[in-house]
């Protein structure tokens, strides 16, 4: 998780830059050893869902990064000790914040458990079934709004780019933990260091998992405060309650719903007691007024054997969601791109808007979800609306350009063509659909004549 950001100044390198496409090929080679292994460990529709929350989370940061890191950057420039300054001149102080960069982490993190509207917030990340690098992506898209106060001591010592540098560092260090085809490595790094085995434990929904390894880079955070477990029996990973949606919005929200459910029918109240339960508590609290004894969480184990969430839909709705889930990925990465970042804001957001909507409307599609249809119809028709912005933001953010006209603009006149194809394909589905489809003639068994 990106918890600082800022421009880095050039004497830091931007590691971030430098990783993507690393990311890129850890996944591709995580796939084919898993292949190799015959693990199944990916599967479409639940990485398209991770990715679709990676996503969304940097493109929320568009709008909300100079307020996140405003707090920061002022109590640096006001009160911050000269001390730090030296620190970060020397090879010791990147060892020093690299060490006390993880263990905020380990309290931001553990906050995000163990509190009720941290956990409403993190749980995103929990929520696939699948342990693979590709989940290390599903970020939650409002982490920021709750965990950055933790890391507020490090402003009074160091600047909010050498902070962004080892935020980055810390971040790159847990994609590799998210891998599932590497086993447990040597005692001395198991001793000291985050790895897959420990994190497989932490992603756990069994009850002796729970709320477990909390350590970005460091297991030994875990060791001194009590919440170690080591791997033992074969990890279910997800939630206690499945989710069971590639719906991103519902990923993202359905903790919050779930939790003012179980408080609001709490009798006899108060909204001080109700404000106590969601900022203060955490996830297996129960209010002496509850008549079921009912916690915020459902803690008890899955049954076993537990099938994951994987609805079967038609081969032709994969390939068409899959191929419209691309163009969304690939626009999101052009907003967030630092090409682009100058890019007017306006612009941005309801570029950001459609996306996100598309993201909705093929993960409705993904999960054969009966409004699905009726969604990407007005997805496409919005795309009429929306489809110019694009052009526009490739070809006139950067300089004074013209008013492009809409049939002269290649981009345009080739996706409103595929808007116009899309529409006749979901109309004649959704046509096809009220259609009773013809029974199938019973078989009769008749008597030999004698």
């Amino acid at each position: 998780m990106v918890w600082f950001d800022s421009k880095i100044p050039s004497h830091y390198p931007d590691l971030l830059t430098v990783a993507i496409p690393l990311f890129a090929v850890g996944i591709i080679v995580e796939i084919l050893v898993a292949n190799w292994k015959k693990k199944k460990i990916y599967r479409l529709s639940d990485s398209i869902t991770s990715l679709n929350h990676g996503s969304m989370d940097q493109l929320i940061n568009i709008f909300v990064k100079t307020a996140m890191i405003f707090p920061y950057t002022y109590i640096y420039y006001n009160y911050h000790f000269p001390i730090g300054e030296v620190i970060e001149r020397s090879i010791w102080g990147y060892l020093i914040v690299f060490v006390a960069y993880d263990f905020a982490y380990y309290w931001t993190h553990r906050f995000g458990h163990e509190n009720n509207m941290g956990w409403a917030i993190h749980v995103t990340h929990h929520s696939s079934e699948d342990f693979n690098l590709i989940t290390a992506l599903r970020q939650a898209s409002f982490q920021r709004f709750l965990t950055w106060p933790e890391f507020l001591p490090l402003a009074l010592f160091f600047s909010p780019q050498f902070s962004t540098f080892h935020s980055h560092v810390n971040l790159i260090y847990q994609f590799w933990t998210h891998t599932g085809v590497v086993g447990k490595l040597p005692f001395w790094i198991e001793y000291i260091f985050n790895t897959p085995s420990h994190h497989r434990v932490h992603h756990g929904s069994n009850k002796r998992y729970l709320d477990k390894n909390y350590g970005g880079v460091f297991i030994i955070w875990d060791k001194m405060f009590g919440t170690f477990e080591p791997e033992g029996e074969e990890v279910v990973y997800g939630l206690t309650t499945p989710v069971a949606s590639y719906n991103p919005i519902y990923t993202l929200l359905h903790q919050f719903y779930d939790l003012y459910k179980v408080v609001s029918k709490i009798p006899n109240i108060s909204l001080g007691e109700k404000l106590y339960i969601y900022f203060i508590k955490g996830p297996g609290y129960v209010h002496p007024n509850t008549p079921t004894s009912k916690s915020t969480e459902n803690t008890e184990e899955k049954l076993k054997p537990y099938s994951k969430y994987d609805p079967k839909i038609p081969l032709f709705n994969k390939i068409y969601a899959v191929f419209h889930w691309l163009t969304f990925f690939a626009i999101a990465y052009i907003l967030t791109h630092p090409t682009f970042e100058e890019a007017p804001l306006d612009l941005k957001f309801w570029l950001t808007f459609y996306v996100i909507y598309g993201f909705l409307s093929t993960g409705l599609i993904l999960e054969n979800h009966k409004y699905a249809s009726l969604v990407e119809l007005s997805r496409l028709l919005m795309g009429f609306y929306f489809v110019p912005f694009l052009s526009k933001l490739l070809f006139c953010a950067s300089v004074e350009c013209p008013q492009a006209s809409w049939s002269n603009n290649t981009l345009t006149t080739v996706s409103f063509g595929t808007l116009a194809l899309s529409i006749v394909l979901v109309l004649v589905k959704v046509i096809f659909s009220f259609i009773p489809k013809a029974r199938t003639p019973s078989k009769v068994t008749h008597a030999k004549q004698g």
